[in-house]
């Protein structure tokens, strides 16, 4: 959509911006800002995978792990991670964190959206602080799940 097509306030000013940004419109009755927030609400996990997508390379290179060793963390990991998504279905759906979060103030799925996204930002800010010597395997394996972890529940609660 080009700028020229987009609706301006007749007046200007604060009040007319305000509204141009906070009065929903178009078919899905949603406002401009409340689609900004929606997209946004995605950018956080899949900076959080790629940020971790890339260490292995890091660690293969720059920590110089062995390829053999590594490539077996890396498949057991892939192997959890169907198993993950199943148990994260399963504990949204039982609405687990309700204690916590109660469901009639945040609704079912944003404490998920919420926590989670925190797990995944702190396991992508420690991937890359890795003890010295063969204690970086068991580190990125279970920084690795915690990330995916995170991830996986925030992306769940997201589509759900």
């Amino acid at each position: 959509m080009k700028s020229e097509d987009l609706p301006m306030p007749k007046e200007r000013g604060c009040s007319s911006l305000r509204q141009f940004i906070f009065q929903p419109r178009g078919p899905s009755g949603h406002s401009w800002f409340r689609k900004a927030r929606f997209a946004m609400a995605l950018f956080s996990p899949f900076f959080m995978m790629g940020a971790v997508g890339v260490a292995k390379d890091i660690y293969l290179e720059k920590f110089g792990l062995d390829a053999t060793s590594f490539s077996l963390l890396v498949t057991i990991g892939s192997f959890w991670h169907p198993f993950q998504d199943i148990i994260m279905g399963r504990l949204q759906d039982k609405e687990v964190l309700s204690r916590f979060f109660p469901v009639e103030r945040w609704g079912r799925r944003a404490p998920w959206l919420l926590t989670h996204c925190i797990i995944a930002a702190l396991g992508a800010s420690v991937m890359y602080l890795p003890p010295a010597g063969n204690g970086a395997y068991a580190w990125y394996l279970v920084v690795w799940i915690l990330t995916t972890w995170g991830v996986a529940g925030s992306l769940i609660a997201f589509e759900a």
